[in-house]
């Protein structure tokens, strides 16, 4: 990517092409399968493709399914995002959707929970909406506002977004210029351009949270956060799976699709680490025992494990209408605290981390419960 980390057009193009599910190519699982073994990968493709996970060619070759290390029934019980968007339609109720997208709606609503999220100090809205912060009615409001060096350091992100694109933290003020994620000046001109570019529906700034010491000795001083699958669907909110993200350096948020990024899977019982997964080629490559930092990732215990556990099955009720929910949670020096919550979620990460499909038994009864008419895995 490139190096400045308000590059507008870069992050609008980045923005379209990760949240497209890209069309299939018979091709591109045949280059990337071993020779020998390409008529094999072709026919388990077009079964998981036309099947009900519809797996993509690029989310085929992603799980490694090429030259596979499970078996085909194994490999059936994943799900591509084609799949995952037609069951957030059976599962989720649509009402509730603007709940997880719009990040002061939720913040509200977590500050009346008495659950704890990050704090928004004020919020850059054209039209003049907004509660429980200062609005910033206008570009002027917004200019007087960066220019003030006791609002710093400030956490900025879009009202409404995926993926934190367009999130950086702003450092402090020299001169005319910002200090953007601790390694670039930008002019307050430039952020502005950026800010009004990348979203329409304004944005918010936030005190800057800081990592529990325990963590800092595991990914230094970069905000890591847990990936928690809750099913709604009972009378109390279940955990079905939780991965970490661990960010790489300098960088701002801990996304998978970050250069460096590291994606472990978590014991749910245990908090701790069981297997960790980085980007190789094309595909997700397992953490080997020879990796430089294998020994200090692998049964690595997460701070106020149990605590996350507990806050995060409460949060989820108050989320009646999403029944599979998917929450970012930080380990901070002040314990854990709820970034966001997603409606279904990128099930991807889970079947990323663990290895394992996402439709297991539970998953599946749920679906059927749900009103989910087609075939399922065995």
């Amino acid at each position: 990517m490139n190096s400045n980390p308000l590059n507008l057009a870069e992050h609008i193009k980045l923005r379209k092409a990760l949240s497209t599910v890209s069309k299939s190519s018979l091709s591109a699982v045949w280059k990337a399968s071993p020779k020998g073994k390409r008529f094999d990968a072709i026919v388990r493709f077009l079964k998981l493709h036309f099947g009900v996970g519809k797996l993509s060619s690029d989310e085929f070759i992603q799980f490694g399914f090429c030259e596979p290390k499970i078996t085909f029934p194994e490999q059936l019980r994943f799900a591509g995002k084609q799949a995952q968007q037609a069951f957030n339609l059976i599962y989720n109720d649509k009402t509730w959707y603007a709940a997880t997208k719009h990040k002061m709606l939720f913040e509200t609503m977590m500050n009346g929970a008495g659950i704890p999220c990050p704090k928004t100090i004020a919020m850059y809205d054209r039209k003049g909406r907004g509660a429980g912060a200062p609005v910033l009615k206008n570009q002027s409001e917004l200019e007087a506002f960066l220019r003030t060096k006791s609002n710093f350091p400030i956490f900025a992100k879009p009202t409404t977004g995926l993926l934190s694109i367009g999130s950086f933290r702003i450092d402090g003020i020299e001169g005319n210029n910002l200090r953007i994620n601790g390694t670039h000046l930008i002019s307050i001109e430039e952020v502005i351009h950026y800010i009004k570019g990348i979203s329409k529906k304004g944005y918010l700034f936030q005190t800057v949270l800081l990592p529990h010491s325990k963590m800092v000795s595991l990914n230094g001083a970069v905000i890591a956060s847990a990936r928690f699958l809750i099913f709604n669907f009972e009378e109390e909110a279940s955990i079905h799976s939780c991965v970490l993200k661990l960010p790489a350096k300098n960088e701002v948020a801990d996304n998978f699709w970050r250069e460096g990024s590291v994606l472990c899977d978590v014991d749910c019982d245990k908090g701790t680490i069981e297997r960790a997964n980085f980007k190789h080629k094309d595909y997700i490559a397992e953490m080997g025992k020879n990796h430089a930092i294998y020994k200090e990732i692998i049964g690595f215990e997460l701070p106020d494990f149990e605590d996350a556990k507990k806050k995060v099955v409460k949060a989820a009720r108050h989320f009646a209408g999403i029944k599979v929910q998917s929450w970012d949670v930080a380990f901070t020096k002040e314990g854990p605290v709820m970034l966001e919550i997603n409606y279904g979620g990128d099930l991807n990460l889970t079947q990323l981390a663990s290895g394992k499909g996402v439709m297991t038994e539970k998953y599946c009864q749920l679906l059927r419960q749900s009103g989910y008419g087609g075939s399922l895995p065995e």
